[in-house]
């Protein structure tokens, strides 16, 4: 490979830490010739490369790269979200219960404060989920107002 590109040594070059389509590289082919190449061309060769190289080291039926991204993208199951919310009268300093009816089939579900009716005093109220029945939630609110709670239900 050539050492010196303008009289000046290649290891003394200033590096671009930027890279733009037409910007110009030097390589030495297995010829051995050196040349140059386009850092566009730099990155198609590499994507070509990347689609027709074959591993055993993937863990799926298709052993190119992108062959085993496209395969998990097809047997991913998408995560589903569901929310349900319910305007709950509380008492003052007392905790109340309320289940969520005809909830589907899900995996994980948690409660949040959605918010609280005029005039009311979001500072202070709580919400968890209770597990003795699917959909339970108990609220706690320090004084007697209307409080909007959420149920996020994922799949």
């Amino acid at each position: 490979m050539a050492e010196q590109v303008n009289g000046m040594k290649i290891a003394n070059l200033p590096e671009n830490t930027t890279m733009n389509d037409t910007d110009v590289m030097i390589v030495e082919t297995a010829a051995p010739k050196t040349g140059k190449i386009t850092f566009l061309n730099l990155c198609k060769a590499i994507v070509a490369k990347l689609a027709s190289i074959t591993t055993d080291k993937l863990e799926t039926t298709a052993k190119t790269i992108v062959g085993a991204i496209n395969e998990l993208n097809s047997t991913t199951q998408m995560l589903r979200v569901g929310t349900y919310t319910e305007l709950l009268t509380c008492q003052a300093k007392t905790w109340r219960g309320y289940t969520f009816k005809n909830l589907p089939e899900h995996t994980f579900s948690f409660p949040i404060i959605a918010g609280v009716g005029d005039n009311g005093q979001l500072e202070g109220c709580q919400v968890i989920r209770d597990f003795s029945e699917v959909g339970k939630i108990l609220v706690y609110s320090p004084i007697a107002q209307n409080v909007n709670v959420m149920l996020v239900v994922m799949n």
